[in-house]
């Protein structure tokens, strides 16, 4: 067990007078709720907002909608490397699972493939995830669909705030949700964001929204005492506490469809009080200690225009896995916050074997062998980049891509 100064992977920062603002919030009941929602059309220029439990309640919702809407498609298309979330939520609502493989260099759909899987005649929908932030490129999405009547559902769960060319990430497709879970762009501990301008899409979530319940008044004093602990043993120097506590499962992907569906709290819209200026923050830190890293010559598994938006987790492919095992190891003996990725591609999940139909993932397999991600939220520092950088200069030495790093 180390007792340490340890960075973790992913925070989004929350105050104890955040927490206060949300405890009094939970008198107001809806009209918190309803304030928290204007805030957010206003700054997404949407007209539908609906605030849920979490992402995957959201993306529940969503599918739910569009199913109804389409009555006959049942199949709905993700990248072969995601987050385990997507593919759970897609198992919960009933319907099947195509994959299209992932580009390394990128993290975006490999679309010679994904042209052949937007002919499958039964599709709903397509889902293109801004993984650890990196903006997939929605408007080469819409091309390659074409006149099709292929609704986007964009995954902007890691990539609240975040923009390509000039576009908000979660307003670009026909749908979009965010997660406000604790280690994402911005969070309310728990939670999920749906946008639409969809007339229809619009109406269809309204009328699945509406039965929704609420969070007791239980629930939502457990949520506060959760907050607390959060702002509490998310920082460095203690970090370490729940690290090094197995059942907690810090950094464990889990393929868990069964989550509850509910509509966001009180307490957590007066949580979000002030969100725009703290996910500004979040993100000029972000972009920042990004910028940092490739000026230390280490570079990021995406486009560089991309970091702009501030990256959520900042990736990077090791030369093979015997590197990214060795490059994990020594970070964790440093606690320099480097973490794996998911575990495996969509389609390794054992419990999908019935609901996968057709995809492939030879180069998202490659992510999984190579990939690592790089803290660069606002308790990172310059000393903690300068050890990270000594790190991938000592794996440059024994065959590493990265590059050196001298004084």
């Amino acid at each position: 067990m180390r007792i340490d100064k340890i960075l973790p992977p992913a925070v989004a920062p929350i105050g104890f007078k955040d927490i206060a603002r949300g405890i009094l919030s939970m008198r107001q009941g809806n009209r918190a709720t309803a304030a928290f929602t204007d805030t957010l059309k206003d700054f997404f220029q949407i007209k539908y907002c609906y605030l849920l439990s979490s992402g995957k309640a959201s993306l529940a919702l969503i599918l739910q909608a569009l199913h109804e809407l389409h009555p006959n498609r049942d199949e709905v298309l993700i990248p072969a490397f995601t987050c385990y979330s997507v593919p759970a939520t897609i198992f919960r609502v009933g319907l099947k699972i195509r994959i299209c493989d992932v580009l390394p260099e990128t993290l975006d759909f490999d679309y010679a493939e994904l042209t052949e899987q937007l002919s499958a005649p039964r599709l709903l929908c397509v889902i293109p995830t801004h993984l650890f932030g990196v903006t997939a490129d929605i408007p080469k999405i819409r091309k390659t669909i074409g006149g099709r009547d292929i609704p986007i559902v964009e995954d902007a769960a890691q990539a609240m705030g975040g923009e390509r060319l000039g576009q908000k990430a979660g307003t670009m497709g026909d749908v979009g949700f965010f997660s406000l879970e604790r280690g994402k762009a911005f969070s309310t501990v728990k939670g999920g964001i749906i946008v639409t301008n969809s007339e229809a899409i619009g109406q269809a979530l309204q009328r699945q929204v509406e039965a929704i319940p609420a969070n007791s008044l239980a629930e939502q004093l457990a949520l506060a005492m959760y907050a607390a602990a959060l702002t509490v043993f998310s920082r460095p120097w203690l970090y370490w506490i729940p690290r090094s506590l197995p059942f907690l499962g810090l950094g464990e992907t889990l393929f868990e469809p069964d989550f509850p569906i509910k509509r966001l709290s009180a307490f957590q819209a007066g949580l979000a009080a002030g969100w725009q200026n703290r996910l500004q923050e979040n993100i000029h830190h972000r972009v920042k200690n990004s910028e940092y890293l490739v000026r230390l010559g280490i570079q990021a598994a995406c486009s560089p225009e991309v970091l702009s938006s501030g990256l959520l987790r900042y990736p990077v492919l090791a030369s093979d896995h015997a590197e990214k095992m060795a490059l994990l190891q020594e970070s964790d003996r440093l606690g320099l916050g480097g973490a794996d990725v998911y575990p495996g591609t969509v389609e390794a999940i054992a419990a999908l074997k019935n609901s996968l139909v057709d995809g492939t993932s030879q180069k998202a397999r490659s992510i999984v062998a190579r990939m690592i991600t790089l803290p660069v939220h606002p308790y990172v520092t310059d000393r903690h980049l300068h050890r990270i950088a000594e790190l991938f200069g000592k794996a440059a030495g024994i065959g590493g891509t990265c590059g050196e790093y001298s004084e």
